[in-house]
């Protein structure tokens, strides 16, 4: 697949530390759109909500979870543009 500069940079922000994500996405890979899915469950544990320190902490844990999603949604949208699969 041919994945844009920004949609690279996307994975590599919210992932930074997934170097094989990093790698896969860079070589147009297909199994980005697996690692993705499996990594956008939309969900906080309670024990990140109870370590949170303040309530702004937890809201930007949430909103790096909302960025994930919404992320892997773009990578299905670039899939049936490509792929023409609905």
């Amino acid at each position: 697949m041919k994945y844009s500069q920004e949609f690279k940079d996307k994975c590599k922000r919210l992932f930074p530390d997934w170097d094989d994500l990093h790698s896969r996405v860079e070589q147009g890979q297909t199994i980005v759109g697996r690692y993705l899915d499996d990594a956008s469950n939309s969900s906080i544990s309670t024990k990140t909500i109870l370590g949170a320190k303040s309530l702004l902490e937890l809201q930007g844990l949430a909103e790096m979870e909302k960025e994930k999603t919404e992320l892997y949604s773009e990578w299905c949208e670039l899939y049936r543009k490509e792929t023409g699969v609905n």
